[in-house]
């Protein structure tokens, strides 16, 4: 049987019938993860060693990635023993998977293309979840779909998503459409490891575009919440949107810098302009200590991931989590 390694020296059987992501979880090791279907990239690392095939397309990988050696293992099974520049995510925890029946307790239209649904549970039924992590919505006719919880855990239960409509759509017709307060959901999760863990450092940065805000707003929500010394003493969030409309939430705590950031603001937006990255390298640049957390389009998630390691970012210093259209 195969055996993967790992950048700091965790090793685990991985057999061929398992993709590497699969084995990683049987031998208690917590890799990098998201859709595990190939499409978000966040497991994205590169082969040091070894033979793998794929199970599933690499869709979240470019051509020349491919050629550079970057696979993604949610969808690579081992053939050899395998090498891979992955650490395993200390302090990461993965809450049970669970199916539960969930009603609209709230529908509303916060920007011109974001409805916000709140979800309330069956009663004394909770989901147990990190913030940052998403749920598979189904709706009433089967389809599913997933998205962001975009709160911290609530003492009533309740969740908060954020759908941004999608020209033929099947969900987001559903949600603009027709759905209404009392209509009754299922929802499947937790997913995903983009967590904030416990050990932050003290320079922590968030990057959103769109309703890639939704976790970074969970993930805002729980840091403030913590004890004295829990949360960095530096926190940041820059928050990109088209248009001012489109920003339609802001943390209002001293705590928090909040820098919108606008691609197509009119005359009269003051604020800063272009990508959320390039802004924050223009403000303050990052160093060997700064953590960024990063979670809205593919473009501005890949192109953050690599310019801001050219300004001086660890490697193991960037978390993401790329919003795919289905």
């Amino acid at each position: 049987m195969p055996t993967v390694s790992l950048a700091n020296g965790k090793t685990f059987p991985a057999p061929r019938t398992d993709t590497i992501l699969e084995a990683a979880g049987r031998g208690g090791v917590v890799l990098e993860q998201g859709c595990s279907d190939g499409r978000c990239g966040a497991c994205r690392t590169r082969l040091i060693a070894g033979t793998t095939t794929t199970a599933l397309p690499e869709a979240a990988l470019t051509l020349e990635e491919s050629g550079a050696g970057w696979i993604l293992p949610c969808v690579r099974r081992a053939e050899t023993d395998v090498e891979l520049d992955a650490v395993d995510l200390t302090g990461i925890r993965l809450p049970p998977v669970r199916t539960l029946p969930a009603r609209i307790r709230d529908i509303t239209r916060i920007a011109s293309e974001v409805m916000v649904i709140t979800l309330r549970l069956p009663p004394r039924e909770r989901l147990d979840f990190e913030p940052g992590q998403h749920v598979e919505l189904i709706s009433p006719m089967g389809v599913k779909r997933r998205y962001s919880i975009a709160n911290a855990p609530r003492e009533d239960a309740t969740l908060e998503l954020h759908l941004r409509r999608v020209e033929g759509g099947e969900m987001s017709d559903y949600v603009f459409e027709r759905a209404a307060v009392g209509d009754l959901l299922r929802l499947r999760g937790p997913f995903g490891t983009f967590q904030l863990g416990r050990d932050l450092g003290e320079d922590l940065v968030l990057l959103a575009t769109g309703t890639g805000i939704a976790p970074i707003r969970a993930m805002i929500e729980d840091l403030l919440a913590r004890p004295a010394g829990q949360c960095p003493s530096s926190l940041s969030l820059y928050w990109g949107a088209r248009h001012e409309d489109d920003l339609y939430w802001r943390p209002n705590d001293p705590r928090v810098k909040f820098v919108p950031v606008l691609s197509r603001g009119d005359v009269n937006w003051s604020g800063a302009r272009g990508h959320v990255q390039n802004v924050l390298l223009a403000e303050r640049g990052v160093s060997p200590e700064t953590v960024v957390f990063a979670c809205g389009s593919a473009s501005m998630v890949n192109s953050a991931r690599v310019v801001l390691r050219d300004a001086g970012l660890s490697p193991y210093g960037y978390r993401f989590e790329v919003f795919t259209v289905s």
